[in-house]
């Protein structure tokens, strides 16, 4: 037991992801572009619409939607911040 645990922490300490920023000028239209191309990047927002999706990031989630696990050849996070809000 004590070597499947070890084994474990092992795998989960060698873990790695990226964290990556971009800035978009039109979030709503980035989203649409990129919820055809990528759903499983969202969470139940995806359900909601890109123009949801954009509201709540600019207005809830202090300009930023983040998606911290996105499997794009290896686990990645990612966020969106809009060009309009990093410049104010």
């Amino acid at each position: 037991m004590t070597e499947e645990s070890n084994d474990c922490n092992s795998s989960f300490n060698n873990f790695q992801m990226v964290d990556l920023i971009f800035v978009v000028d039109n979030p709503t239209e980035w989203h649409t572009d990129n919820l055809k191309m990528n759903p499983s990047h969202y969470s139940f927002l995806k359900y909601l619409g890109p123009k949801a999706i954009s509201s709540i990031q600019e207005n809830l989630a202090c300009g930023v939607y983040y998606n911290t696990f996105a499997n794009v050849d290896e686990m990645v996070g990612f966020g969106f911040y809009s060009r309009k809000e990093l410049l104010q």
